[in-house]
């Protein structure tokens, strides 16, 4: 996930959106993932995220994302910490001294989880 600023209500106020990055199961050559289809429907709806659903690279995905998570229909969504030897979202920042920074790690991985639950029960 990652922040942009949306001026299209108030050029005075720009508001921060969430944006969830997804990969294209299409060009991917993927079978659809329900849980992917649960999780955007939840991020867009009722948390206002931003989808965008595009191809990414193992670069962007250390460099720019600030969360990692993976989906099962089983597990819900979970945070990743690592991907090979690589610390990857804001996992990066454990080794450094300002660690009150990454309090509320892995929000929005369990704020989805969350979502995800009660939206199956119902």
């Amino acid at each position: 996930d990652k922040s942009n600023h949306n001026d299209d209500d108030n050029e005075n106020t720009p508001t921060t959106k969430i944006v969830l990055h997804m990969p294209c199961h299409k060009t991917l050559g993927l079978l659809p993932s329900i849980t992917q289809k649960m999780v955007t429907r939840i991020a867009r709806e009722q948390l206002g995220f931003v989808i965008q659903q595009d191809v990414y690279t193992l670069g962007q995905l250390l460099d720019l994302a600030t969360e990692v998570v993976i989906m099962s229909t089983t597990r819900g969504v979970k945070t990743v910490t690592h991907i090979g030897d690589h610390v990857v979202g804001l996992n990066k920042d454990d080794n450094t001294s300002n660690k009150n920074k990454n309090k509320n790690k892995g929000s929005w991985a369990m704020r989805l989880n969350e979502l995800l639950e009660t939206t199956a029960m119902t």
